[in-house]
């Protein structure tokens, strides 16, 4: 049979690929070995992706949403795929460095798995990439300067892994990035000055829960965000004071950053309050060791040393509102002007 598209995705479907579909035998007629794009998602399927599926000349390959296990198999490296869609799956394994041989990929989508293993740094061969999601995976190592080397890359979701190192200053180069996820890791290091690059395009940062050290780079105020968020990290310093464009959510939790006129941060709000509770002053005593989170992942219950409201300002993010940490004692004068329906919770 000539069949090159096979759609059954959003029904109720339960059991197996049949072996049927894709003999293993290559003399035989049977069997639809002339599919190029192939879509199962959002159904009950279970079981192993059938290596002889290989035998196709598949440009997509969408099995998404059910619970295939398993691994990935290398020979799928043959296809010329345009598009790979295996999330929220238990596929298992590592990522063959053998798919970089997908040189016009799109899509490559595997969030939600339990991959192990590092990232392959062949995969800057993949020039065309647009969507490059690996997140709530066991993957570990490093994360790939080359991928530097991605201009059509937009979205990316690299969060909940286990990669470790610092930022790569070559990922400045990635000039049509508008979102990157790197959260809950194992990153640690500066932030890099270089990412400065990403201003024309960038409009998400979510860095929280690393171990990331040293100031906020002031140079990074010239990055056109709406949301950067650092939570549960290490940084230091003074939050830089024109980190507060308009319309701009700012989250940095639990880190021993200071905020040097907190009147200024709140005229800069035109319409976002933001709040950024940050660890105790003992916890933020030493430059080397690691001080425990004071508070769980949304920040709700903070508890912090007495301030003032002009130095030492504790501030969570929230779309029109402001939180101060309950047990800290205030002073000086409430800032006038900002926003117009700001609410303020104490």
């Amino acid at each position: 049979m000539n069949l090159t598209i096979l759609d059954l995705s959003f029904n109720q479907l339960v059991g197996t690929i049949p072996s049927e579909w894709f003999p293993s035998d290559p003399s035989t007629t049977r069997g639809w070995l002339h599919l190029r794009e192939f879509s199962l998602n959002s159904n009950n399927f279970y079981g192993s992706i059938p290596e002889p599926i290989s035998k196709c000349p598949m440009e997509k390959f969408t099995l998404d949403t059910n619970a295939f296990s398993g691994t990935i198999h290398e020979s799928f490296a043959q296809w010329d795929l345009l598009a790979l869609n295996l999330h929220v799956n238990s596929v298992s394994g590592t990522l063959s460095s053998l798919f970089a041989s997908w040189t016009n990929i799109i899509v490559f989508s595997v969030w939600n798995n339990s991959f192990t293993g590092t990232l392959p740094p062949e995969y800057s061969s993949m020039v065309l990439i647009v969507r490059f999601y690996v997140a709530f995976n066991q993957l570990n190592g490093t994360l790939p300067p080359s991928y530097g080397d991605w201009n059509n890359l937009t979205l990316t979701r690299f969060e909940s892994n286990r990669f470790s190192g610092t930022l790569p200053a070559e990922w400045s180069r990635m000039s049509s990035v508008t979102q990157l996820s790197l959260f809950s890791n194992q990153l640690t290091g500066v932030l890099p000055i270089q990412w400065t690059a990403l201003a024309e395009t960038v409009t998400s940062i979510n860095l929280d829960f690393n171990l990331l050290t040293g100031p906020i780079p002031p140079q990074w105020s010239a990055l056109t965000l709406a949301f950067i968020s650092l939570t549960g990290n290490r940084l230091r310093g003074t939050l830089p004071s024109d980190f507060s464009a308009p319309l701009m959510v700012v989250a940095v939790l639990n880190n021993c950053l200071t905020v040097s006129s907190l009147s200024s941060w709140w005229n800069a709000r035109k319409s976002v309050g933001l709040v950024v509770p940050q660890r105790d002053a003992a916890d933020c005593g030493s430059s080397t060791a690691a001080p425990p989170l004071t508070t769980a992942p949304n920040g709700e219950q903070s508890q912090l040393s007495n301030g003032s409201a002009t130095n030492a300002a504790l501030l969570r993010s929230s779309a029109v509102a402001m939180a101060v940490a309950p047990l800290l004692a205030l002073s000086g004068a409430m800032p006038t002007g900002g926003a117009q329906r700001l609410l303020l919770q104490f």
